[in-house]
């Protein structure tokens, strides 16, 4: 079976304020598990979620350590993730794409954007808004 991840390293509060999204993700990949990649500090807290199937902890080691990027690579590589919904929408998460969770379908800040909108436009909107347009995005119904 195919997995979902859903990213989302910040604060307690930002992961307060993504519960909302977490569980329509859930409620819309109702047959599939979701799983949550986060910090250390919130994995216990997270994991009470109803919401998700697990929590994957991400250290956020500097990138110039290859044996932890590819220590989590291998990692989650496990799950089978046929579906990324970053959250976090950060250079890290931006670099995870590119070279750790290569070749999986991603929704992000990025690919939320309209026809000649700026990232920087774009995240200057509050981020429930921002989290609402994430979700809406067509491919999301697929």
């Amino acid at each position: 079976m195919s997995n979902i991840l859903i990213i989302k390293h910040g604060s307690l509060g930002d992961l307060i304020q993504a519960n909302g999204a977490i569980k329509d993700i859930k409620k819309f990949y109702k047959n599939r598990k979701v799983f949550l990649l986060t910090a250390q500090p919130y994995a216990i807290f997270m994991s009470e979620c109803p919401y998700l199937d697990g929590v994957i902890i991400d250290k956020r080691l500097p990138r110039w350590n290859l044996f932890y990027l590819k220590s989590l690579k291998n990692n989650l590589a496990k799950y089978n993730f046929t579906k990324i919904y970053d959250l976090q929408n950060s250079s890290r998460t931006k670099f995870y794409k590119r070279f750790i969770l290569k070749n999986v379908e991603w929704s992000s800040s990025e690919t939320s954007l309209e026809p000649g909108q700026k990232k920087s436009d774009f995240d200057r909107d509050p981020v429930l808004d921002r989290m609402e347009i994430q979700l809406k995005k067509k491919w999301y119904t697929n």
